[in-house]
């Protein structure tokens, strides 16, 4: 299915997309081009990630998300929340010396 085959499936009622329920990473390509086909209508983008997919796919995801008024949402998870905390910081908040709004998501599992 193409990128404007899928965004048609997407109704005038269609208010938000969001990519979720395993990861987008790998059909992140597929996914930004319909993204912006959706966004050029007003439909909100929204992510959730583990954040794996390559850094300018990852920026690109962001801007649209920020663009729509959607959000995105990194699901990272660890054994420890000092870890967690750092990990998350440290990949996420400052790409290049930009920073993002705080969408650091703090699951610690249970051991």
């Amino acid at each position: 299915m193409s990128a404007q085959e899928l965004a048609d499936k997407a109704d005038r009622r269609t208010f938000c997309v969001c990519y979720f329920g395993g990861d987008p990473t790998p059909q992140m390509p597929h996914a930004l081009a319909t993204s912006r086909l959706l966004a050029e209508r007003g439909v909100r983008i929204c992510w959730e990630t583990n954040g794996t997919m390559q850094p300018k796919l990852l920026e690109r995801a962001v801007k649209l998300s920020l663009e729509t008024g959607g959000c995105i949402k990194f699901d990272l998870k660890a054994y420890d929340e000092k870890r967690q905390r750092d990990e998350c910081l440290r990949q996420h908040h400052s790409r290049r010396g930009k920073r993002y709004p705080d969408t650091c998501c703090v699951q610690v599992v249970a051991e």
